[in-house]
């Protein structure tokens, strides 16, 4: 059996795969895979840990061990709007398959080209899969979410969760955004930002400062810049602000926008001279 149940989000949420297991003596290793969101170095090493950081995207399973993924830059999540390959994540839910907790985030599911992942809880009775209502439902201040998984993941998680996680005006912003009418609202609003992050993509790659446009399954675009400098001042001249990740070694020309309606995507993309 499926059950779901509600929880903060924080940004162990912000994770696309962690796999868990029993910590061994002395403490266990946590690797992260960069590029990936900024918060996974020290939400992983907040325990009495070793760090280290990979090079490239792949996972040996080892006994015991604590695993935080992103993978590299062609399959990862935040800040690279990319899904990891679903073969990938079929072989390791197998190999770890009541060896331990498998959670994966899908946050951005409703942006993605593939399907939710929810049939394999079925398959495999340790995987977890988290849901939020911070992206397609515009709940991000209210940071809540949901936890799917067995009966028996879903007992463990409640013996962690902290007490009294959920505020009322929270759920009561929850329960409003999943009426029947705000969740038709929701997805009418997320056919118009899929149909203009196409748009978007399409006339960026015009441009003579963007090198690539990389493929996205979120509700903005990775861009990797010949002058990424002149394209944030051109944006920023424009009325744009676009997020800068070129402190990430991995996205050293690199930059994030986020889909906007046809009027900002206009603006940006005649200030960046797009055709």
């Amino acid at each position: 059996m499926v059950t779901s149940f509600p929880f903060t989000t924080s940004p162990f949420a912000l994770v696309l795969l962690v796999v868990v297991a029993v910590p061994p003596e002395p403490a266990p290793e946590k690797s992260t895979v960069p590029p990936t969101n900024r918060v996974m170095a020290p939400s992983v090493s907040v325990e009495a840990v070793v760090l280290t950081t990979a090079d490239a995207p792949g996972l040996t399973v080892r006994p015991l061990t604590v695993w935080a993924l992103g993978p590299a830059k062609e399959n990862v999540p935040p800040p690279t709007a990319n899904a990891l390959d679903p073969r990938a994540l079929e072989a390791i839910c197998s190999a770890l398959a009541d060896k331990a907790m498998i959670v994966i985030d899908e946050a951005y599911i409703e942006w993605s080209r593939g399907p939710s992942l929810t049939p394999w809880l079925a398959r495999f009775p340790t995987l977890v899969i988290l849901r939020t209502l911070s992206k397609a439902y515009a709940l991000a201040g209210a940071r809540i979410g949901a936890l799917l998984g067995s009966a028996e993941m879903i007992e463990l998680a409640k013996r962690v969760i902290p007490p009294y996680c959920l505020a009322q005006p929270t759920i009561e912003a929850a329960l409003q955004a999943l009426d029947p009418a705000q969740i038709e609202a929701s997805r009418a609003r997320i056919a118009d930002l899929l149909e203009e992050r196409e748009y978007l993509g399409e006339r960026l790659r015009t441009s003579p400062w963007v090198a690539r446009v990389w493929p996205s399954d979120a509700n903005f675009l990775l861009i990797d810049c010949h002058d990424a400098e002149s394209f944030m001042q051109r944006s920023m001249a424009a009325g744009v602000i676009v997020r800068d990740l070129r402190a990430n070694p991995a996205l050293a020309g690199s930059v994030r926008i986020s889909v906007g309606t046809r009027a900002q995507n206009d603006a940006l993309l005649a200030g960046v001279g797009a055709e």
